[in-house]
């Protein structure tokens, strides 16, 4: 009997994924709409860990949430 192939290597990427996660975050922060553009942001920063824009929306969404210690923390970094 063989295996047909892994579900692991069954993973399809989304075009520009990263790219859209920082736009509709850094779009949140602007509207103001804060710990939406947290969880947005944070997304983009997993997919792409080097991205200082992702993290610069983060620092202000923090900040404007009165997460002032999570701000300076990823400030700090």
């Amino acid at each position: 009997m063989t295996k047909r192939g892994s579900k692991k290597n069954n993973i399809i990427p989304i075009p520009n994924l990263k790219g859209r996660l920082l736009e509709k975050g850094m779009e949140e922060l602007h509207d103001k709409n804060y710990r939406q553009a947290i969880e947005l942001l944070e997304q983009t920063i997993f997919l792409d860990s080097e991205n200082s824009e992702a993290y610069i929306g983060l620092i202000l969404a923090n900040f404007e949430s009165g997460y002032y210690k999570k701000a300076k923390e990823l400030a700090e970094e």
